[in-house]
């Protein structure tokens, strides 16, 4: 019986590239941001400010896992 041929396995490399862009995303959201606080009537927010609205947006749900991380109110905001 021969053995199967060399080649890399398709999964591993599949889960390499996913950790990739995750860890990527985890980097920018807290690479390109600066931190501030607000308070918005009784609730105090910690806001990662960015510097175009797009970058807010696209950060916007890992702010919110990071809420639920640190049991407080995370929000993305931008500056014009």
């Amino acid at each position: 019986m021969e053995d199967a041929p060399n080649r890399p396995n398709r999964g591993l490399i599949a889960g390499a590239i996913v950790f990739a862009l995750l860890a990527a995303y985890l980097l920018g959201y807290f690479a390109f941001g600066t931190n501030g606080i607000t308070t918005i009537g009784p609730r105090t927010v910690r806001l990662h400010i960015y510097h175009h609205k797009w970058q807010a947006d696209i950060f916007r749900p890992i702010a919110r896992v990071e809420a639920v991380f640190i049991g407080q109110d995370v929000d993305t905001a931008y500056r014009n």
